[in-house]
């Protein structure tokens, strides 16, 4: 009998939860390893009253082979858009009752575990040993990281708060605030602060805003090459997409304007019947979420498009820009000192994975860093010439695969993995 444990309880460790239960025998067991305080926190969970979903409805599922099934709850619970982004943190509740209450009916034991696993080592006669902050040992045939994130990038040289949790930001005594970063990140800190009554200035390398979407379509018909060494972002996003319409504008590119005025022609741009590049990112996504592969594109380019913005947050960020509630400004004068509250929104760093001798660390830099994960998502370790029953799915696997964070990519990875251990 298999003992399966998931390292993460959150929107990962659900989705590998839920297909688990479809794939698994009669007898198996899950044990689902998630720390009650945990030190990165879930940004699905987050409760901040002004965070919104920035993934969109249509490829927000948790179940591989039901893609409307986050469609479905959210018309069964009466949310239309805007979606605040805490209804994917109760969806993922949802799904993991419902799924707890189905391996019961398979006669598959569920345990969780409150703590956090710090090492994964194998035992003789097969199997792991997972160590928890608190000295408890636990026993499993096989291992799925599902941590999510690791913790956000600081500021050189400033003494900066975490975008998240933004509940943090929200409850802030209101004064001067600085963002460092304009991704998701940055304009959901800034959009926060300014509703808490923040005075905020926002800045970055490039000074620009994400380009602006409504929707992200499945199965646009990206045609990317199995064999394909490399890809251009732009080369795909620029080509015709199946069912015709413009291709994206060049002046997208190639030309920087205030970042005001570029956010409004890109809210004025984003209906799909004129900007049909959205229609290919879950495409996109998904092929680089799933292949290492390198990016030829600009990287400044592939964060803008990649990361862009759904239309309901672009249009509060214009709203509090043309206030002069948010104000951009130039990173070469943005001083720390100069502010009561500064955060850092620069991205995150994939969740600190390290090995020494036959051991996994988890959330320990001191180590070697984790480095290769193969094909099929298998963790390697070098003391030991066979492929171990360790697996790393969705943002755990970012040190590998750094696309694959999208929610779509963790289904995907979570639905292979299921396979690949009911099998095993």
């Amino acid at each position: 009998m298999r003992k399966v444990g998931i390292i993460g309880g959150r929107v990962t460790g659900t989705s590998a939860f839920v297909q688990l239960v479809g794939t698994l025998s009669p007898g198996d067991e899950i044990a689902i390893f998630d720390a009650a305080e945990p030190v990165h926190p879930p940004v699905f969970s987050d409760e901040a009253s002004g965070l919104l979903l920035n993934t969109s409805p249509d490829i927000g599922s948790l179940v591989s082979g039901k893609p409307d099934d986050f469609l479905d709850y959210l018309a069964e619970q009466g949310i239309t858009e805007p979606i605040p982004r805490s209804t994917v943190g109760r969806y993922a509740r949802a799904r993991y009752e419902q799924y707890a209450r189905k391996a019961a009916r398979r006669s598959i034991a569920v345990s969780r575990v409150t703590g956090t696993v710090t090492s994964v080592t194998p035992v003789a006669g097969g199997g792991y040993e997972l160590r928890l902050t608190s000295g408890a040992i636990a026993w499993v045939s096989h291992v799925v990281f599902a941590m999510g994130r690791g913790p956000a990038k600081r500021v050189p040289g400033m003494d900066t708060l975490d975008p998240y949790p933004a509940t943090a930001l929200e409850q802030s005594r209101p004064g001067n605030a600085l963002v460092v970063g304009m991704g998701p990140s940055g304009i959901d800190a800034a959009l926060t602060l300014a509703a808490a009554g923040h005075r905020v200035d926002i800045t970055s390398r490039h000074g620009l805003f994400p380009a602006v979407r409504t929707r992200t379509p499945r199965g646009a018909g990206v045609d990317v090459h199995q064999s394909a060494t490399e890809i251009s972002v732009r080369d795909h996003m620029v080509q015709p997409v199946i069912g015709g319409g413009r291709t994206l504008p060049p002046e997208h590119l190639e030309s920087a304007p205030d970042p005001l005025q570029l956010l409004r022609r890109d809210i004025a741009d984003s209906d799909p019947s004129t900007s049909p590049w959205q229609d290919t990112l879950a495409d996109i996504v998904t092929f680089l979420g799933t292949r290492n592969l390198p990016v030829t594109d600009a990287p400044f380019f592939v964060w803008r498009y990649l990361t862009s913005i759904m239309l309901p947050v672009a249009t509060r960020l214009e709203a509090a820009l043309s206030s002069g509630k948010i104000t951009v400004v130039p990173l070469s004068g943005a001083k720390s000192s100069d502010y009561d509250t500064t955060v850092s929104a620069i991205g995150f760093h994939p969740y600190p994975v390290s090995i020494e001798g036959a051991t996994v660390h988890l959330g320990d830099k001191r180590r070697a860093p984790l480095s290769h994960l193969s094909h099929d998502l298998r963790v390697r370790v070098p003391e030991n010439d066979h492929p171990e029953r360790i697996w790393a799915i969705g943002p755990a696997a970012q040190f590998a695969f750094p696309f694959a964070a999208a929610i779509i990519v963790t289904v995907l990875h979570s639905a292979h993995v299921a396979e690949q251990i009911a099998n095993s």
